[in-house]
């Protein structure tokens, strides 16, 4: 129930929902340009800081928002998050993708990969390296142009594992306005001078699960390619904390009984 407190609504979807074009696919001789040009400035960070805030949802179910404070070297091969609501510290997450902890505010903790971590409190995969990619506005960690097509006033561009969709803004710049990967659709709100300042993640209904979205707001990256002190990334277990397995974290967490 504490990560159920940690995750209240507090707003900031995309205004403009986007919807995937259907439109018959043209030749788009510009894409490659376009696409070199709309993921300038995230495709070479390599360690960030940034903060946001977060509101998760599954189904009919909302959870209260959180404060989060990331950090990420390496490319994502390290990341660490710091979940407060207010001034109250509700879980931390350190380590490398291969092996984090997350420790909780009642002092139990797992260990594990990152992204199994994440997938047991939302119930949606995703290693820090995407993670960090879908922040800084790349979408995909592998941002290397594939193909392309136009679809009417879209730019529909195949990378090495996603499709992301762009728009010509009105000064004629091309902007990364939507993508979807793995059964995940990532739905871009309002852009900032060099980074995105809100998004929203969102899955697919099916018989196993209900529509999961994370929506992100206030969203600041900070210190791109700064180095980072090892310590962000390796959380201290408070005086007799307590492990837990990653089955006992789901049931506690939003997307296990604990949402309910």
């Amino acid at each position: 129930m504490l990560l159920v407190g940690a995750m209240m609504c507090v707003g900031g979807c995309a205004a403009r929902r986007f919807e995937r074009p259907t439109g018959p696919a043209a030749p788009a001789p510009e894409a490659a340009a376009a696409w070199q040009a709309a993921t300038a400035a995230c495709r070479d960070v390599r360690t960030a800081r940034a903060t946001l805030r977060l509101v998760f949802r599954a189904g009919a179910r909302r959870f209260p928002g959180v404060t989060i404070g990331a950090a990420f070297d390496g490319g994502g091969r390290a990341m660490a998050l710091d979940a407060r609501v207010g001034s109250a510290a509700f879980f931390t997450l350190g380590g490398s993708a291969d092996q984090a902890t997350l420790v909780l505010r009642d002092g139990r903790y797992v260990r594990a990969p990152a992204a199994d971590i994440v997938e047991a409190l939302i119930d949606v995969k995703l290693e820090p390296a995407r993670l960090l990619a879908i922040l800084t506005g790349c979408l995909t960690p592998t941002p290397e142009f594939r193909q392309a097509v136009r679809r009417d006033r879209w730019l529909e561009v195949t990378a090495a594992d996603a499709v992301a969709y762009l728009e010509q803004t009105s000064e004629g710049a091309w902007r990364l306005r939507a993508g979807t990967f793995d059964g995940l659709d990532v739905d871009y709100g309002a852009p900032g001078p060099s980074w995105p300042r809100s998004l929203e993640i969102r899955s697919r209904a099916d018989a196993a699960k209900p529509a999961m979205s994370i929506a992100i707001s206030r969203l600041n990256i900070i210190e791109p390619n700064a180095p980072l002190d090892a310590s962000l990334f390796q959380p201290v277990l408070p005086p007799g904390a307590t492990s837990i397995s990653l089955v006992e974290l789901r049931a506690g967490g939003p997307a296990g009984a604990g949402g309910n």
